[in-house]
């Protein structure tokens, strides 16, 4: 509600390099599916008495991209996990 009175975005990002932070021209087309569906019904057992009930489903997909550019990057070192036995 914030952001809305206050005419500030709802999202702010940009593509950076990850090894030297540095922003690049670079574009993503990163997308995913997502599909939703709602249902309620009243049940009026007396007068003076009303049962509401819904049932909601929701999917969320997988992240993909539109040209399948979406990858790991490279190139950055991982430390190695030491598991103490």
């Amino acid at each position: 509600m914030w952001d809305f009175a206050n005419d500030a975005p709802v999202f702010e990002g940009g593509n950076f390099n990850p090894l030297t932070g540095i922003p690049t021209s670079l574009t993503s087309y990163i997308r995913d599916s997502d599909f939703a569906i709602f249902g309620q019904d009243s049940y009026q057992l007396k007068p003076n008495l009303t049962i509401n009930l819904g049932l909601r489903w929701e999917y969320f997909g997988p992240f993909h991209e539109k040209n399948g550019n979406l990858a790991t990057p490279v190139g950055i070192p991982l430390k190695p996990i030491s598991i103490p036995f």
